[in-house]
């Protein structure tokens, strides 16, 4: 009589043959020998599955897509930031170079900032496009990382949907648009290694990719805990398909995995050091970042938002249908059937969905989890790292959904993104719940075509500038980039590393005594050269005093009271600005030129002078009157504002009434008629932001009067819509400034 067997164990072939398994128990991987150095262990090799030919041809499928689909970017100019790198770099060697103080003075990023542009501004003579080829080939070398990632958590088919999701995306377009955005780029591609790398069990090299990931960003500083969550996902054991216990591996104690990620930590270490060390040469990192608590709920937030590419605007979130890019998007889903009727190799074993949606979620999280340090001035590509965590989710659920659903819900996230990429606006005012990116695509796009427009101006009416040219620029529209530091922009254009430029209201006489100046205002965009001919002094005054800028004033008719031809104006204007800056020993100077000698108490003609010409309408025998009795008594501030009411009306003496406006302001800072009468210049002058805050500090110091002026009340209304983040300002962002306006009849 035979004896029974188990029916749940099966007959052993020969001494070869596999131990019994228990029926329905998950067959455990095949053990690798262990290596000596800290190199994988049996568990992580088992994690590596083996790829077919079809799977890599996808593969490259999809990087040809997401080439096709960014070509256009190699086209590019540079743009704001991207000068001051180069100029940073120009005619340095490497170690010079590499031991430059960072031009921003924010953040240690020598990998992409001095070390990336050193080296490829001598590939082409400081040209743009080799800086757009590096950072389209750190994108697919990104994309090829990932998928080797996201192939150990899912089959070839949910690796290649990850990858596709990121290819596809609009989050990397300001990355790629921009010569810059290899700091993203870099910090990308390297932190993706280290990943690899540590599942991969090689962790002094994933160590030194971290090191170089976060000496391009430090936005990927999390990448050691990224890590530890996926080889612990991966680690973690199947669960049993039926009730027949089997005894599980034990996951590493605590102390092990620590040993495991030290390479990476102390390389981590070692880069908060170095940081640390070097702070005091980056002063502009205090006020780059913004940490607060509630900022991390914005920027999970933002970070679902752009996953999904659900920004919206002025005008709503269903502002026309955009089709996706077709050849892109043809090529992958013919890529992904065929992978769909490749056979899967009988014994490929793939983790349960769960790691790949706890591993990709935490990345993800993780990944975003930095934003919040800048959340005020959030944008989309800032979660470029935290996308591929999310893409490794997504594509392990895509997987396991049939095929035709996997390849609708690619192509309707295919059109969200393209609807998102061609969006023609962005936010203009800082916030950490705008709806909408602060720098997008169309950012880049409109801020270059300004630039360049401008540049073509500026070449027409100077093709050269004579050695040591100061520029000076007033009304530069917000977000185009053409006045960054001291002029790189200008230096790059003119190959002249002599030439700088300042925004007028930074203007001081040291800089406007190295060389000739050239003075501009960019009114919609155009370039108009401003006092041409003549001294430029008295009216630089003038406009920088109405725009608030007193010390740029101050300074402008320092020099113009050194140069011939002083008219009595010059000297009054700045004996008030004198006597609001707390020197009235210099004022009383200026008014001793003048032949005004100050009296104390108000001026007793100045009720008269009201009730009788004002009453009448005489408006010129009041302004004459009151203008003789404040000579007497300049220190009179109801005297000046009435003066400047007067004035104000009288088309001839506009700037007369603005010295006596100032005047009144300067004398009774405390008073909000005066504050509400300088608003009312500034509107006059175009300097909107200034007037907003004006009339802030009207209604301020008004008290109930303020708070019912329905005028003031009224224009800043007017204002709030016109400025940054206002509907106006918003709208106007789809009209082209660099295309003149039409004339007005």
């Amino acid at each position: 009589m035979s004896k029974k067997r188990h029916p749940g164990a099966r007959r052993p072939r020969g001494p070869d043959s596999r131990a019994r398994v228990p029926v329905g128990a998950a067959p455990a991987p095949p053990a690798a020998p262990a290596t000596p150095g800290g190199r994988a262990t049996g568990a992580e090799r088992a994690r590596a599955p083996r790829s077919t030919a079809p799977e890599w041809a996808v593969l490259a499928i999809v990087l040809g897509a997401a080439l096709w689909l960014q070509r256009g970017v190699i086209g590019a100019p540079f743009f704001a930031d991207d000068y001051l790198f180069l100029d940073a770099v120009r005619g340095r060697g490497f170690m010079r170079a590499l031991l430059s103080p960072d031009p921003l003075a924010n953040y240690l990023r020598p990998v992409s900032r001095q070390i990336h542009f050193w080296w490829l501004s001598r590939v082409a003579h400081e040209s743009p496009w080799p800086f757009h080829v590096a950072n389209l080939a750190l994108l697919l070398i990104s994309l090829a990382l990932l998928h080797r990632i996201a192939r150990r958590f899912t089959g070839a088919l949910g690796a290649t949907l990850a990858a596709a999701l990121v290819a596809l995306h609009y989050i990397p377009d300001v990355s790629l648009r921009w010569a810059s955005g290899s700091q993203d780029l870099l910090a990308l591609a390297f932190a993706l290694g280290a990943i690899l790398l540590q599942l991969r069990g090689q962790r002094v090299w994933a160590a030194l990719c971290y090191a170089l990931a976060l000496l391009s960003k430090e936005t990927v500083i999390l990448t050691p805990v990224i890590a530890w969550l996926l080889n612990r996902e991966l680690a973690r054991p199947a669960p049993a398909r039926s009730r027949t216990r089997v005894a599980a591996p034990a996951q590493p104690r605590l102390a092990a995995q620590l040993v495991r990620l030290a390479p990476m930590l102390i390389a981590g270490v070692l880069w908060a050091a170095l940081s640390f060390a070097t702070r005091a040469s980056r002063p502009g990192a205090a006020t780059s970042l913004h940490p607060k608590a509630s900022f991390l709920s914005a920027a999970l937030v933002h970070f679902f938002q752009s996953l999904f590419a659900l920004e919206w605007g002025a005008v709503g979130m269903a502002d026309g249908w955009k089709w996706p890019p077709v050849i892109p998007l043809l090529l992958i889903v013919a890529g992904l059937v065929w992978l769909m009727r490749t056979p899967r190799p009988a014994d490929e074993r793939r983790p349960p969905l769960g790691a790949a949606l706890i591993g990709g979620l935490g990345w993800a999280l993780l990944g975003a989890a930095p934003v919040a340090g800048v959340a005020p001035i959030w944008s989309a590509y800032y979660y470029l790292f935290a996308l591929c965590g999310a893409a490794l989710a997504l594509g392990a659920v895509l997987e396991r959904l049939p095929r035709a659903v996997a390849i609708v819900a690619l192509i309707a996230f295919a059109s969200l993104c393209a609807r998102a990429s061609a969006r023609e606006e962005f936010a203009t005012a800082s916030g950490e719940w705008t709806t909408q990116s602060h720098v997008t695509g169309f950012y880049i796009q409109r801020s270059t075509r300004t630039v360049a427009s401008l540049l073509e101006q500026l070449e027409r009416l100077h093709p050269t500038l004579p050695p040591n040219t100061t520029l000076f620029f007033g009304g530069v529209p917000p977000n185009i980039g053409w006045q960054t530091a001291d002029g790189p922009l200008f230096r790059w254009a003119y190959r002249d590393t002599s030439v700088r430029s300042h925004f007028i209201a930074d203007f001081t006489r040291e800089r406007a005594a190295r060389g000739p100046d050239y003075f501009f205002e960019l009114p919609d965009g155009q370039l108009k050269e401003l006092w041409t001919g003549r001294s430029p002094l008295r009216d630089l005054a003038f406009s920088m005093l109405v725009a608030d800028h007193v010390s740029a004033s101050r300074e402008a008719l320092g020099l113009r009271l050194q140069q011939p031809g002083v008219e009595p104006m010059d000297h009054y204007l700045m004996a008030w600005i004198e006597y609001e800056a707390g020197q009235t020993d210099s004022a009383y100077a200026q008014f001793a030129v003048l032949q005004i000698t100050p009296k104390p108490g108000p001026a007793p003609e100045v009720p008269v002078i009201y009730r009788t010409l004002v009453a009448s309408r005489d408006t010129s025998g009041a302004i004459v009157a009151l203008s003789a009795a404040l000579r007497n008594h300049p220190l009179d501030a109801r005297g000046h504002g009435l003066l400047a009411d007067l004035l104000l009306l009288s088309m001839s003496q506009t700037s007369t009434g603005i010295v006596e406006a100032y005047a009144a302001r300067a004398l009774d800072p405390r008073s909000a008629p005066v504050w509400r009468r300088w608003a009312l210049v500034q509107i006059s002058k175009r300097c909107f932001r200034q007037a907003a805050w004006t009339l802030d500090r009207y209604f301020q110091l008004g008290g109930f009067e303020a708070a019912h002026d329905t005028d003031a009340i009224e224009w800043r209304r007017q204002l709030q819509l016109i400025l940054p983040g206002g509907q106006l300002a918003q709208e106007g962002l789809k009209n082209d400034i660099t295309v003149p306006a039409p004339a007005r009849p």
